[in-house]
């Protein structure tokens, strides 16, 4: 169908395809700007929240470290220097066996408090 159109109108189709492609290539420059600005401020956001939670678990690490220090001097008084000894045994049925969990192993769940995603894009 292209070789049945005449040189005005082949060149008008060319202009037009062009002008189209034109577009076409600003939109998704465009589009990729914005994609990666949104991005790289969702990505900023969560090295933030990152560094913030590592301090945290950083401060009550050390505050865990400070606390059994101290309770380990106080114990070392009493005659027992393990802390973990002077909790009572839970009740056990007879004929179950106790669960074992290994020394500082701590109980309880971990939970992200927020999840980031990316935006899709229509």
């Amino acid at each position: 169908m292209g070789d049945l159109l005449s040189p005005r109108r082949r060149d008008v189709f060319d202009r037009l395809r062009r002008r189209i492609e034109s577009y076409r290539q600003h939109h998704v420059s465009r589009v990729n700007q914005r994609f990666d600005s949104l991005a790289n401020g969702l990505y900023k956001q969560q090295r933030r929240d990152t560094a913030l939670l590592h301090q945290r678990w950083l401060e009550s690490k050390a505050k865990r470290s400070q606390k059994s220090s101290s309770s380990s001097k106080s114990n070392r008084g009493a005659g027992n220097a393990d802390p973990a000894s002077n909790v009572a045994p839970a009740a056990v049925e007879p004929g179950s066996v106790p669960p074992q969990t290994p020394s500082g192993a701590s109980h309880l769940p971990v939970s992200c408090s927020s999840v980031h995603t990316l935006p899709r894009l229509a």
